[in-house]
């Protein structure tokens, strides 16, 4: 996850926002969509654009809503299509709160996300200096012809290629443990 992951989380409340706001308005589901389509985030103005579209050319807003959402391929996405969807054949008053306790959960998730990158960025500058630190070091003893000749015999080859694979081999874990996970696509269809 990113500064992107970060932005797109907050842009999606601000947009779940907009759509609960025009929904409490009295608009209609596929008017609040275009409404959103038009006056939300950049981030997220192209899927709504989508629905709105779809929904045009289908007359039909929970068939444009799952189309839409296999194109869109975001969690996020995929909630809010399921949640529309239900509610549109179902009914029900529980949109409204459902829709701001989303955004409460996006900028809950946006913060608590980008709290858990900055501490593996903590890491990873830690890990980069530990990683670079024997080479640092190696460096500086080659400065004295004994310790060039020592490492520069048969066996000083193999102990440095040996530190440069160690180094590479603990680089490449750091690299891997420091990705966040992605986040399943549960309600994908």
């Amino acid at each position: 996850m990113t500064d992107k992951s970060f932005q797109k989380d907050m842009d999606w409340a601000a947009d779940l926002e907009m759509l609960a706001s025009g929904l409490a308005a009295g608009l209609a589901q596929a008017e609040a969509i275009q409404l959103v389509s038009q006056r939300g985030s950049p981030t997220w103005s192209l899927a709504f654009r989508a629905v709105a579209q779809k929904y045009v050319q289908l007359s039909n807003l929970s068939v444009a809503l799952a189309e839409s959402k296999n194109r869109v391929a975001d969690f996020r996405f995929d909630l809010l299509a399921e949640l529309l969807i239900a509610n549109q054949q179902l009914g029900g008053g529980g949109l409204l709160t459902t829709l701001s306790q989303d955004a409460q959960e996006a900028r809950l998730r946006a913060t608590s996300n980008e709290d858990s990158m900055s501490r593996i960025r903590s890491v990873v500058s830690i890990a980069k200096l530990g990683v670079s630190s024997p080479w640092i070091m190696f460096i500086l003893l080659a400065t004295r012809e004994e310790n060039r000749q020592a490492y520069f015999s048969s066996t000083g080859w193999a102990v440095l290629a040996f530190g440069f694979a160690l180094t590479l081999f603990a680089w490449l874990i750091i690299k891997r443990t420091a990705r966040m996970p992605a986040v399943a696509r549960g309600l994908a269809s």
